[in-house]
């Protein structure tokens, strides 16, 4: 029987349950390793629907990766209009890019997303006299359909973007756990729209609130993230695109969810609560350095990959070139520089624990380059990573990684300065900073794995961090590559 006690938690109660104790005092199926927690299958329909297809006949290269980090331009994007430029944005962000068949997760998208769920929605708002129409994306058709819009949402652009979470799509699985996943997943999203919306010309004029999202939200348990603002003036999409006639899947939320997960209500209360913050437009470092790196802007958005197999994840131990870990460092600086920073990234902190070898020192480094664990022996600072695994057997060989990537916050700090918002913009923070880090990784050769699952407080024990640890990147050499077909 329920407490008044499970309705009353904090956020500081939600950051206790989602790091030290999360495994052991939460209700989440796809943790009980035992497989005796029911995981009821989500409705599914198939139905007709008018689809307003995006063009497909689009640009394959852009322009060297440096020099994007340099310049912020895209030579391969010039001249294109706003449309072609739109149907690019939402394929490196939301469509399927890539078919790997003998992974357990086959079907890969440019921004990634636990066990390849993919539980946010994007929605595109227009405004044409007077009068908002939504539209939803649907990636497997590359194009929209209709969607009914509430509206009192205030909406008085003319074009904007917009992230809405389903928490019910993975709540059968996740639990009690299903609102962290689907916010960091939305952090690597907003990052990947502050990249391309610049790079690509479509950004608006100002960052609209997430609250416009709530015109869109249908279920107890759908979550509005972020909206922002494009400048798409050749678009009206049921004038301007082509429509046909297709058979489109639909999946539908199963009754009773707040009953049989005691907590989850509270959990989307806690996330769906404080003021809208604004993106910071500027105080960046603008990106320096950076050589040709011989690879194209877009084929670094289709090759990043989490490096995981059927067999697990092992990478292959590597005596590291020199260069490499100070390549790494700044090229994940300088990918930061050209985006908006989030809310939440000032109160949080990443650290890189370095693990290849080579000139560089093994041990924890800041994101400037310093060390802060100097005299750890390689065998002992590997040692020290590997007792992170959550528990016995699972198939990762994390002393075989080059590095992971540890980001952290303190959860007093993010509360002061951000008030109810701090446990959702924090995690949108984190999931920001791992995009970032991905694409940096994945221009040197490295494969980027995000995980929210390691032992914290073996974590904690074994390097000096500055707060809890909300969300890590493991990074390394790919043992073996899968097979792998583009979607394109």
């Amino acid at each position: 029987m329920k407490t008044a006690a499970l309705h009353e938690l904090g956020q500081l109660d939600a950051w206790v349950l989602s790091t030290y104790q999360r495994l052991e005092r939460m209700d989440v199926p796809v943790f009980d390793v035992a497989g005796t927690a029911p995981i009821r299958d989500l409705t599914r329909d198939v139905v007709p629907a008018t689809l307003y297809r995006l063009p497909t006949a689009l640009p394959h290269c852009a322009g060297d990766f440096g020099n994007w980090l340099r310049t912020g331009h895209l030579p391969g994007i010039v001249g294109q209009d706003s449309v072609t430029r739109l149907s690019m944005l939402l394929r490196y962000l939301a469509a399927p890019l890539r078919y790997e068949p003998e992974t357990e997760s086959p079907v890969h998208k440019a921004v990634p997303s636990a066990r390849c769920l993919f539980p946010i929605d994007y929605y595109l708002l227009q405004r044409r006299g007077g009068m908002t129409r939504a539209w939803q994306y649907v990636p497997e058709h590359h194009g929209f359909i209709a969607a009914d819009f509430d509206a009192t949402a205030d909406f008085t652009g003319e074009s904007a973007l917009v992230a809405v979470a389903k928490i019910w799509r993975i709540a059968e699985k996740y639990g009690e756990f299903a609102h962290f996943p689907p916010v960091l997943e939305a952090g690597h999203a907003a990052a990947q729209i502050g990249y391309l919306a610049a790079a690509f010309g479509l950004e608006g004029l100002s960052v609209s609130s997430r609250e416009i999202g709530r015109g869109l939200c249908r279920s107890r348990f759908d979550l509005p993230l972020f909206t922002v603002d494009l400048s798409v003036p050749e678009l009206d999409v049921a004038s301007s695109l082509e429509s046909a006639t297709v058979r489109v899947l639909v999946t539908g939320e199963r009754g009773g969810l707040g009953e049989r997960f005691d907590r989850l209500i509270t959990f989307q209360n806690l996330f769906d609560r404080g003021a809208v913050l604004p993106r910071a437009v500027g105080g960046r470092a603008p990106a320096v350095g950076s050589a040709d790196l011989g690879i194209d802007f877009l084929e670094v958005l289709r090759r990043r990959n989490a490096g995981n197999d059927r067999s697990g994840t092992a990478a292959m131990m590597l005596d590291a070139p020199a260069e490499l870990l100070p390549d790494l460092l700044g090229l994940w600086r300088q990918v930061a520089a050209r985006r908006p920073q989030l809310p939440g990234e000032a109160v949080t902190t990443a650290s890189l624990a370095w693990l290849a070898g080579g000139a560089a020192a093994p041990g924890l480094y800041a994101s400037d380059g310093g060390l802060r664990t100097p005299g750890r022996s390689l065998s002992e600072f590997r040692a020290a990573v590997a007792g992170m695994l959550p528990y016995r057997g699972m198939r990762f060989n994390l002393a075989t990684l080059a590095a992971t990537l540890v980001i952290t916050a303190d959860p007093l700090t993010a509360v002061e300065q951000l008030g109810a918002s701090a446990i959702r913009e924090v995690h949108l923070a984190a999931g920001a900073i791992a995009q970032d880090f991905s694409l940096a990784a994945t221009a040197l050769g490295l494969f980027a794995r995000p995980v929210r699952m390691m032992r914290e407080a073996a974590i904690e024990r074994a390097l000096p961090l500055d707060g809890q640890t909300v969300y890590q990147v493991l990074c390394g050499v790919a043992r073996r590559a899968s097979m792998s077909m583009e979607l394109l």
